[in-house]
């Protein structure tokens, strides 16, 4: 591992969470060229869906698939409905918090197939970011805590999760 590398891991985890999203987004940039960025942290009562870029119409609704079929260790790259149109993507899935989360690169039309080793790199960062995420949660005082957990829960069970389209795509891809 080089100092380069730390350097940019520790530049990532330093910043408030609103600020972490532009941070992963930027360090992933010249492995995975992507024109937008989302994610969907299910630790975070607050905001648990992030966008970054130009995408309209992206919904936590979109990535919740994504994350439901998700395999951590094994990003997925294909076709996704992303601002209610089909567009590339690099989905990172990581369970290093309670419920998972998934980090959504949204490519160029027409985009190359990312290489092992930027997929490798790319899930080894959100593994890192869940992680320090997940301490944010499971070390909160009590009340936010609680508070925090109460609409997590809640956001579990009135978001739907779609077993069709992409779910079924990734779960064919993963047997």
């Amino acid at each position: 591992m080089d100092a380069l590398t730390l350097a940019t891991a520790y530049e990532i985890i330093r910043q408030p969470l609103g600020e972490i999203l532009p941070k992963v987004s930027a360090a992933l940039g010249p492995l995975v060229p992507h024109v937008d960025a989302a994610e969907l942290s299910t630790h975070c009562a607050h905001s648990p869906f992030k966008t970054l870029g130009g995408t309209e119409l992206l919904t936590a609704a979109e990535l919740a698939p994504l994350l439901a079929a998700g395999v951590p260790g094994s990003p997925w790259q294909g076709t996704a409905t992303i601002g209610g149109r089909e567009r590339e993507v690099v989905a990172v899935t990581s369970h290093a918090t309670r419920r998972g989360a998934v980090l959504v690169l949204v490519r160029g039309d027409g985009a190359a197939p990312v290489d092992a080793g930027a997929l490798t790199a790319a899930q080894a960062l959100w593994d890192l970011v869940s992680a320090h995420f997940d301490r944010f949660a499971t070390e909160a005082v009590p009340g936010a805590l609680a508070r925090s957990r109460a609409a997590a829960d809640t956001r579990a069970r009135v978001i739907p999760v779609p077993r069709g389209g992409v779910a079924a795509r990734l779960a064919s891809a993963a047997a």
